[in-house]
């Protein structure tokens, strides 16, 4: 039988939420702010505190526009996390890790259509730059994209079914691109499991790591991003969330249908559900070979 402490550390960011809610004495503006910046975080509020990642909670941070949403969301989950430790529910607070978009003079850019050219100029000569230009086609978080096994590839169609699990990015379908094609062939050849974008040997490649690779292929391609550090944490200008800003800047040039667009990015905001629709594939496949 499980113990209260166990089941304490099984708790679900949302199930978290709704427990400290009623222990908060707040004004109705104040929790109407609260509640709506939560709502920011569903890609993850489904998953146990315990196993949910500052890059996880930043990617949902990084994904939103407006530097005032973005703090409500950094200062509800600071006041989550600081119900949760003495109560066995968090160990460490991640509030204090968020950085809000605009804050010491950090931002999240997407990396540039001529940067994405030289990047993919250097695939087979810089590791790992086939992993960079194939996200930038994909869309996919970088915990999605690490996520994508090669049981989630459907050879016949040539797409991948991952995602967040949220109503919009749950199991959502990306054809893969004509431009990384020969990419997705030559990790998945001979394979019928495990991680697609896998470290050397096979091995499974953690967010960390990627982001390691990431770094060291923008390095080697000449690419300059510029590091920042802040309260001993180093930020720096393009990331691998930078890789999903690019998905949608290479969308933005393309013709289709919203419903469809929306179904590649899965964006998980109101006002972007109110649009979600039944997609065909076919339409979906249009959009990103014309990338």
């Amino acid at each position: 039988m499980e113990s209260r402490r166990e089941k304490a550390a099984k708790i679900t960011l949302r199930e978290l939420y709704d427990k400290w809610e009623p222990t908060h004495d707040g004004t109705k503006s104040t929790m109407d702010c609260y509640r709506a910046a939560i709502k920011k975080f569903a890609p993850v509020w489904n998953l146990p505190v315990g196993e949910i990642t500052v890059d996880d909670l930043q990617e949902c941070m990084d994904d939103v526009p407006g530097k005032r949403t973005q703090q409500n969301m950094k200062t509800i989950i600071g006041i989550l996390y600081k119900y949760a430790i003495p109560r066995h529910m968090a160990q460490l607070n991640m509030g204090q890790y968020l950085t809000v978009v605009g804050e010491n003079g950090l931002g999240k850019d997407g990396l540039p259509l001529d940067v994405l050219e030289t990047i993919r100029g250097c695939t087979g000569q810089v590791p790992y730059a086939d992993y960079v230009v194939a996200q930038c086609y994909l869309g996919f978080r970088p915990s999605e994209f690490l996520a994508l096994d090669v049981s989630s590839y459907d050879r016949k169609e040539k797409a991948f079914t991952g995602g967040a699990k949220t109503e919009a990015g749950r199991n959502r379908t990306v054809p893969v691109a004509a431009k990384i094609q020969p990419i997705i062939d030559r990790l998945t050849a001979n394979k019928i499991s495990g991680q697609v974008f896998c470290a050397e040997g096979g091995a499974r490649m953690s967010l960390e790591m990627y982001r390691r690779r990431f770094y060291e292929v923008l390095d080697t391609c000449g690419i300059s991003n510029p590091a920042t550090m802040v309260n001993g944490t180093e930020f720096r200008k393009y990331t691998p969330h930078s890789a999903r800003h690019t998905f949608a800047t290479l969308m933005k040039g393309v013709q289709g249908a919203d419903k469809d667009k929306l179904a590649l990015i899965g964006h998980t905001s109101d006002a972007m559900l109110r649009h979600y629709q039944d997609t065909d594939i076919q339409d979906l496949r249009q959009i990103v070979d014309a990338m």
